[in-house]
């Protein structure tokens, strides 16, 4: 059996080996290779659409594509039943030819499976900016889910040409009872949805550019302060470039055939253009016509043979052609195969209708009709086929793709340096420069690297590293010499492993050229997350990738026994760099804190440090919550320096809007700024005004006038590190405008000094000391608030379950924003506001007291302010505030980081007695 099992074995490795081969030598050609991602909300079938991808290349069986789930490769993607990961495969596909005139062409498709859960979308931005192309899922049953929409807006900002497949149509037939004209109609109103839902994007990008250039030009004029008529025509001309790509077609079009309905479980899919060749020549119209009329509101009309519009229809009895010709079929073979089917024409002869020649008679007659209905509907439209032609005939090619993704990949200003047009025209010669973006590091088990680790080769564990990546530009070689930019200072390594990602497997390879995706060893000493790679030091750095969540979720961590520090330590860097989303921190108090997207990431992480990299056992702390600090009021504090100066700090709110600052303020002429701090403003949502008061000429000569000239960075350094940690418990200052001021100190009799008496005996650590003092007096003032982090919570309930679910919600502080029904089901949606502090266990204890009927979404949604004061101890009545929950958030905060905490030791003390000791 051994023998025989090692054979197999053997035997299957030589064939990948081969078809690796092959598909290596198709990267040469990169006007026939499709880099695409999938891409969809949790559970709407991603892997399993791959998997049937897969099987058209025979790497697996047609049977087993769904339930074998061969990119979900880690034990904890098949223990949770959900993608962990990003990770790709090359296939080949040959196109079918529809005309005798141009032969059939192979194509190398590269395949990137993408997580659906909102924990991973780090992993989805790694798929996205390697793909020219994405085919976007939708359950019709489920409709656009909350992470459509992020994937969605993901795929629109990275310039990647969308396909759309309309997945789970067998759910409609056999779960919903819909009929065929209910499924049309739901199917013509989720493709409207989603059209529109691209067609926002691009209208808030209008507006967004539109009031940029406004601005600009406001600007401008009142500067100039001249005739302005050219610039009118300019915004007009601009404005109407614009406007035209707003009112462009719509995205997903069914008579462009860039939308496909499907069964990824039952392994069926079709495109409408495939049932106009064969209806063409039986309903005596051209096949061009037939593909725009089977969709819309198009008829067959019986008597006299035409295919008419809706004004020929008054009475509605004609059903549409895409019902009449494509879904009644289908239809009639799934009630064929209900077991209580009691019509003429049983599933046998309806296949021999069809004149399917690759089904079996065996197939036919076997007694299980639903394998029969499959053999069936995988013969007649399989997925594989509809699917990769969609691919192959709708989505760009590199060479295509690369002018409209430039603008998104690089900067602008970097189009003068000789590499950004090697990257632009895709250029594969000898003399172009190699360009290679590594979007992660995967940390891949040595059992999965075909051939063996090279010998030198960096392990760890029964770990390697590798770089999953792109070339943009020339031709990867092993022994290539490469510099590895994006760090402080370039580093030049030798490449001397290249590898193919076919799923876990890692297939050696010599050379990849340009347009193609590939694994890169060695690389682990000189990349963290990403990196931009180049033959050529004078080469454009790739953009920052779009993350949808933020890590919010912490937790510390430390060794059970103090001798594994060091494997603890170790195992966390090398977490870090396996993970692009997880970061690490280590605390004042010495405390080692790892951030996470949320609760599942955290676990996969914590799991992945106990068993893979650090190998120790150790202790995990319960969640930490970060907060922010902010106040509600204006208000001032004074800092006397010396006895004629006083330091004064004013603070208030900005009104803040996005990223864009609404509030209008009038700015002194004198007010220091710089571009360094605009950018801080932006990234803090804090801004820092130092306002230099006039100098009178009968002081002119003292130098504690020039105050603010001498000590402006520590005044900055003062001001960034009290909106580090706020006076409340230590946490991030939000919203915050500060007016740093230096004035003259008003004379009293018997005025006490803070301070040195000489001014100039000042030094600069002095001067940030209680520029950060003075500020957090200021705040304290201004009735300062917490800020909480919120998440949006999607629920999906039954009737049954709606009690239960609803006093989960109300045990943890939700906002209710709404609770529909979905259309022709008893399924509720509940959106609902969670704060994130009561968000732990919140899935968990959902399932429980619903018994598993309901299941939440959990994604992050932005910051809410607490509307009570923290320090408020007494009610509207005059008695004590008990149920304070803005105290009892601070109290928590502060005890976790060793600050001071007002409580009573002693809540309900009674008198004791002394009983005397008899003897």
């Amino acid at each position: 059996k051994k023998a025989r099992k090692k054979h197999e074995r053997d035997k299957k490795e030589r064939s990948m080996q081969r078809a690796v081969d092959i598909l290596a030598d198709k990267q040469k050609s990169t006007e026939h290779v499709r880099n695409i991602c999938v891409l969809a909300h949790v559970d709407h079938g991603k892997t399993t659409l791959t998997d049937c991808l897969i099987s058209h290349n025979g790497f697996i069986n047609q049977k087993q594509a769904g339930s074998l789930r061969m990119m979900d490769f880690l034990e904890e993607e098949q223990r949770r039943g959900i993608t962990m990961k990003s990770a790709s495969i090359a296939l080949q596909y040959t196109s079918q030819s529809t005309s005798s005139s141009s032969p059939s062409q192979s194509t190398l498709i590269n395949v990137i499976d993408s997580p659906g859960h909102v924990d991973f979308c780090s992993e989805v931005s790694t798929a996205a900016r390697l793909s020219d192309g994405a085919l976007v899922l939708v359950d019709v049953c489920e409709g656009v889910c909350v992470q459509t929409h992020a994937v969605l807006r993901q795929a629109w900002e990275e310039k990647l040409k969308p396909c759309l497949i309309f997945n789970k149509m067998d759910r409609l037939i056999e779960e919903l009872k819909y009929s065929p004209l209910e499924t049309y109609e739901r199917l013509r109103m989720l493709l409207h949805e989603v059209n529109s839902l691209m067609s926002a994007f691009e209208s808030e990008k209008f507006i967004n550019q539109a009031d940029t250039f406004l601005s600009a030009e406001d600007k401008r004029n009142n500067n100039i302060n001249s005739d302005n008529n050219e610039d009118v025509e300019d915004l007009a001309e601009y404005l109407d470039d614009h406007l035209d790509m707003t009112d462009a077609e719509d995205v997903f079009s069914v008579e462009r055939g860039n939308v496909a309905f499907a069964s990824a479980m039952d392994g069926w899919a079709f495109r409408p253009e495939q049932f106009a060749r064969l209806y063409a020549e039986k309903l005596g119209c051209s096949e061009k016509a037939l593909k725009k009329g089977l969709w819309g509101d198009w008829f067959y009309h019986p008597k006299s043979k035409r295919i008419v519009g809706k004004k020929l229809n008054p009475n509605g009895k004609l059903k549409p052609l895409f019902v009449q010709c494509i879904l009644d079929p289908i239809w009639k073979l799934y009630d064929a195969a209900d077991e209580y089917y009691s019509g003429d024409k049983d599933l046998p002869t309806l296949a021999k209708s069809l004149k399917l020649t690759s089904i079996s008679e065996k197939e036919l007659t076997q007694s299980n009709k639903r394998m029969t209905l499959l053999a069936i509907m995988r013969s007649w439209l399989p997925l594989s086929s509809a699917i990769l032609e969609m691919v192959v005939h709708s989505l760009p090619n590199p060479v295509e793709a690369m002018p409209f993704r430039i603008e998104r990949l690089l900067y602008p200003s970097d189009s003068k340096i000789a590499a950004y047009d090697d990257i632009l025209k895709c250029n594969k010669s000898s003399d172009a420069t190699t360009v290679v973006f590594i979007s992660k590091m995967v940390a891949v088990p040595l059992s999965s690297i075909h051939g063996g680790v090279r010998e030198g080769s960096e392990t760890h564990g029964d770990s390697k590293f590798v770089g999953f990546g792109r070339v943009f530009a020339g031709i990867m070689k092993k022994c290539d010499k490469i510099f590895v930019l994006g760090g402080d200072e370039p580093t030049e390594i030798i490449i001397s492993e290249l590898y193919l990602m076919m799923g876990q497997g890692m297939f050696p390879v010599d050379e990849v050229p340009s347009g193609n995706l590939l694994a890169i060893g060695g690389l682990d000493k000189v990349v963290l997350k990403s990196s931009t790679l180049s033959s050529s030091l004078e080469c454009p750095l790739f953009g920052s990738m779009m993350f949808q969540a933020s890590a919010i979720v912490k937790v510390a961590v430390e060794p059970e026994n103090v001798q594994d520090m060091p494997l603890l330590l170790e195992g966390l860097r090398l977490l870090n760099r396996a993970d692009a989303f997880v970061e690490m921190e280590v605390m004042d108090s010495g405390e080692h804190v790892l951030s996470a997207a949320g609760e599942v990431h955290l676990e996969r992480c914590i799991n992945d440090l106990r068993e893979r990299f650090a190998r120790v056992p150790i202790r995990v702390s319960k969640p930490l919550v970060n907060f922010k600090e902010g106040i509600t009021t204006a208000g001032f504090a004074d800092y006397k320096i010396g006895s004629k100066k006083v330091l004064r700090a004013s603070v208030e709110r900005l009104l803040v809007v996005g990223d864009k600052e609404k509030e209008e303020e009038k700015v002194d002429e004198k007010e220091a700024t710089t571009a360094e701090d605009e950018k801080k403003k932006k990234k803090n949502n804090n801004a820092l005004n130092i306002e230099l008061s006039s100098i009178s000429s009968s002081i002119s000569g003292n130098s504690g006038d020039t105050f603010l000239d001498d000590f402006e960075e520590s005044i900055r350094l003062g001001f960034q590190l009290a909106c580090e940690r706020g006076p409340i418990c230590d946490e991030p200052l939000d919203n915050l405008k500060v007016t740093v001021e230096f004035l003259d100190a008003p004379i009293e009799d018997n005025d006490e000094v803070n301070n040195n008496d000489d001014d100039e005996q000042l030094n600069s650590g002095q001067v940030i000391t209680f520029t950060r003092d003075v500020i957090r007096q200021a705040v304290m003032k201004s009735n300062p608030r917490l800020i909480e982090a919120m998440y949006l919570a999607v629920i999906t309930t039954t009737s049954e379950a709606l009690n239960g679910t609803y006093a989960v919600l109300g045990r943890r502080r939700s906002d209710i924003l709404s609770e529909s029904i979905r259309e022709g089901t008893g399924v509720f949606i509940i959106h609902a506001y969670l704060p994130v502090a009561t968000s732990f266990g919140f899935a968990d204890e959902l399932r429980k007291l619903t018994s598993g009927a309901s299941s939440a979404q959990l994604v992050f949604s932005h910051w809410k302010e607490l509307d009570i004061d923290p320090y408020q101890k007494l009610g509207e009545d005059g008695e004590e505030l008990t149920d304070n929950v803005a105290r009892d958030l601070m109290d928590m905060v502060r005890k976790r980081k060793g600050l001071k905490v007002d409580e009573k030791v002693v809540k309900v003390a009674t008198k004791q007695r002394t009983l005397s000791r008899k003897t």
